[in-house]
């Protein structure tokens, strides 16, 4: 009898937890007091000193430049528009390079859920931001150490990119 009231606690409180996200969802407000709402440690963000589809291209032209695979352009604006919700100007850059990835995922396999790198491109207003996950930070939870060669080149790779694609 204890565990069955137990359960329906449970499930009650989950459910109580769930609306209440499903409510502060609906009552999100696009300003940069929520832009701003992250963990500089786990997430890093930059303003772009570009319009969105200057930012984007610039990526593109990078990732071109410098010879590396783009995966694919995540377009979430679109894909909202499909099913009549409006987003704004909201895209993930996949990319990277396979003969660097591929050994690190045959040594490592769950960094592949990390693999190819991945760049988030958002307007907001007339601000554009450009972010990614900080590998230094999810490293342990993979099983790899933060001081990892391929971690840290990585991380700077991001820095890189993302400098170049956001500043003048």
């Amino acid at each position: 009898m204890k565990m069955i009231l137990a359960t329906f606690l449970s499930i009650g409180f989950i459910s109580m937890l769930w609306g209440k996200e499903v409510l502060d969802m609906k009552n999100l407000q696009v300003n940069p007091a929520n832009i701003a709402q992250y963990d500089p440690k786990y997430f890093s963000l930059k303003k772009s000193d570009y319009d969105f589809q200057t930012t984007l291209q610039r990526a593109k032209d990078l990732i071109k430049q410098q010879k590396i695979k783009l995966f694919v352009i995540l377009d979430h604006s679109k894909a909202a528009s499909e099913f009549h919700k409006t987003l704004p100007p909201t895209s993930v850059i996949v990319f990277g390079n396979p003969s660097v990835g591929t050994g690190k995922m045959i040594a490592h396999p769950n960094i592949a859920i990390e693999l190819p790198m991945k760049v988030l491109i958002y307007q907001r207003g007339k601000d554009v931001f450009v972010g990614y996950l900080r590998p230094d930070f999810y490293t342990k939870g993979l099983g790899l150490d933060s001081n990892d060669a391929f971690i840290k080149g990585t991380q700077e790779g991001y820095e890189k990119f993302t400098d170049y694609i956001t500043k003048r």
